[in-house]
């Protein structure tokens, strides 16, 4: 079950908001509404979300410190540019990347299938 937060960072509001998922907090963009917690893997957390202007149930991954060692940032990136481009039934699409509101502290990734 998702947990709204207050933001930390008023400027912040009007672009994103805050959810809290188990020990998790996602930051996503306010045309998500993130539900449930999927699970856990070896880069992130998986939670299932509503885009309400898409009106679809979509899947968001967040990947924690995205830039913390060279060779796992080299495996998110081709992992992002290779979903992208990947159009078959049995392979999940990548539909979005949320941007980060500054570019300075940019230290997580999302991602939406």
């Amino acid at each position: 079950m998702a947990i709204r937060l207050a933001p930390w960072k008023p400027a912040v509001m009007k672009r994103k908001h805050f959810f809290k998922m188990g020990q998790t907090v996602f930051e996503v963009d306010r045309k998500y509404t993130p539900l449930k917690e999927f699970g856990k893997g070896a880069y992130g957390v998986v939670c299932s979300a509503h885009d309400i202007v898409a009106n679809k149930d979509q899947a968001i991954k967040k990947i924690t410190n995205v830039f913390e060692s060279v060779t796992e940032g080299l495996r998110i990136l081709r992992e992002m540019l290779l979903l992208r481009h990947m159009n078959h039934e049995n392979i999940i699409a990548l539909k979005d990347i949320m941007l980060p509101d500054q570019k300075t502290n940019f230290k997580d990734a999302y991602l939406v299938y």
